[in-house]
């Protein structure tokens, strides 16, 4: 068990931050705080935190065009079930996702029932993303999909709160968080006046300069002297 400030100095957040999020999953009924334990030191003793036995799973629902996986996960990252199943997301929303839900619910009623409900559905598209309507905007690969809410629609199936994004900015956030911090993705700083990035332009996914330096086929131009020209970052 740990208590909050062990949260507080892993996750390198506030307390305040921490608080509200153990305030959440104890509303939720997820945590179990034990009586705390007399404590001969000066102070408040801190709570000891734990899940409870029926913290509930974690459905993932990774998009594409022609085929989709569909997998449930504990708290904890153990994958308790996966399925690849084919459903064409061009033939349209009001066809493909039934299927996805219908597929989703058979995976669930798979799984020991003790282990909970659904507790949160993360969806990854391969498509961009309008936060306001949770559901995919502009989409170039997915065209009849962009007037339809769908996390509306996996909330009404599930009933559990719905996130949406896209596909990359999924994965990138995955691998930024079991990586090392010496081991995460880099950053690139482009420029909009067309010349080739600096070794000041290449950075860690912490902010340090990565001290290398980008090969290129051609010289590179000299930097340009007036310090006021504008820049674009990509991240």
């Amino acid at each position: 068990m740990i208590n909050r400030a062990d949260l507080a100095r892993a996750s390198d957040l506030s307390r305040t931050t921490v608080a509200t999020g153990v305030e959440f999953l104890s509303h939720r009924g997820l945590l179990d705080t034990p009586p705390q334990v007399e404590c001969r030191a000066a102070g408040v003793p801190s709570d000891q935190l734990k899940f409870t036995s029926k913290v509930g799973v974690i459905a993932v629902a990774d998009l594409g065009i022609a085929s989709s996986t569909l997998s449930l996960f504990t708290v904890d990252q153990i994958c308790l079930a996966k399925q690849k199943v084919w459903v064409d997301l061009a033939h349209g929303p009001a066809s493909a996702v039934p299927a996805l839900l219908n597929h989703f619910n058979s995976l669930v009623a798979s799984v020991d029932a003790s282990l909970g409900k659904v507790e949160i559905c993360v969806i990854a598209v391969p498509d961009p993303v309008d936060g306001r309507r949770s559901g995919v905007t502009r989409p170039p690969l997915l065209p009849d999909w962009e007037s339809f809410a769908l996390a509306d629609a996996f909330h009404q199936a599930l009933g559990c709160p719905i996130l949406i994004d896209k596909d990359v900015n999924l994965r990138a956030l995955g691998e930024s968080r079991r990586l090392l911090e010496n081991q995460r993705p880099l950053v690139l700083e482009g420029r909009c006046d067309g010349h080739p990035p600096h070794d000041d332009d290449l950075v860690q996914g912490d902010g340090s300069p990565t001290g290398t330096r980008p090969s290129t086929a051609s010289t590179r131009p000299a930097r340009p002297s007036s310090a006021a020209e504008p820049g674009v970052r990509f991240q």
